[in-house]
């Protein structure tokens, strides 16, 4: 906040802030088609992908801009050196990433990528372009008791019964740093169990992410002891995969109650 300026008068500028960027973004790929002469030919798909990666690097660099120009985390005064590093390391994955953004996918990646970087559920990137279908291998992961567990498995899958099996490991790395370098790098604070649990059941989707590999072989625990199973992706409508997510939560008695003791009353939040 600026010190002569409203709470009401910030929000309207960070309005005209998100505009202006896509603006910018509109401009650059204008820009890019511009420049492109007969001369020297560029097939659509390459255009494209330099489109992507413009506006990657233009809405990047804005929403970097738009944090330290708003956020005290990053006055170099207040001191809080965990959050310049934050900083840093959201425009070191920027330019690392830049180079392989191809497409809409590689473009949300990066920008969803650079909010994971600050570990606050207050910085975020959601693309409201959603796509009709996502890889997935017919089970859903949950956090229960401290593991990642198969909550779900559908009825197509082509695997012997998962439900319940504790995931041990995928492609030879140990289930918890597997998980927990995903969510770290693209969904949240993976240091934070309850958003571990939070990010559980996105653990086993394939959004076309560029810079995450999908796993391939996991290995789970099961009653019979663990099982090596070689993972089955296909693409499915995203409705199917959000109908089996809802399946696959739990629900679980909170004990809201209010007792009289003696002239006043005891609330029980559980």
């Amino acid at each position: 906040l600026r010190p002569d300026e409203s709470s009401g008068a910030m929000m309207k500028r960070m309005m005209l802030a998100g505009v202006l960027g896509a603006v910018l973004g509109a401009v650059l790929v204008a820009s890019g088609a511009q420049a492109q002469t007969p001369a020297e030919p560029v097939s659509a798909q390459a255009a494209a992908a330099s489109h992507w990666r413009g506006l990657a690097e233009t809405d990047g660099q804005f929403a970097l801009r738009l944090i330290e120009d708003n956020h005290p985390g990053a006055v170099a005064a207040v001191g809080d050196a965990d959050f310049q590093a934050q900083i840093q390391t959201a425009r070191r994955h920027l330019n690392e990433r830049l180079p392989q953004v191809q497409n809409f996918e590689g473009y949300s990646a990066v920008m969803t990528g650079m909010a994971a970087d600050f570990r606050d559920g207050h910085i975020w990137s959601r693309p409201t372009l959603q796509p009709g279908s996502v890889g997935w291998p017919g089970l859903v992961l949950a956090r229960r008791g401290g593991a990642w567990v198969v909550a779900y498995q559908d009825a197509n899958a082509p695997y012997a019964a998962l439900k319940g099996a504790r995931l041990e490991s995928c492609d030879g790395e140990a289930a918890e740093d597997w998980a927990k370098t995903r969510i770290s790098l693209f969904k949240a604070d993976a240091t934070v169990e309850a958003q571990r649990a939070a990010s559980a059941d996105w653990l086993f989707l394939d959004q076309r992410n560029p810079f995450l590999k999908r796993a391939q072989t996991c290995v789970f625990r099961t009653e019979a002891g663990p099982q090596s199973v070689d993972l089955r992706w296909r693409r499915v409508p995203v409705a199917t995969v959000q109908a089996a997510m809802t399946a696959a939560e739990t629900s679980a008695e909170v004990g809201l109650s209010v007792d009289a003791v003696g002239p006043g009353y005891w609330i029980s939040l559980g």
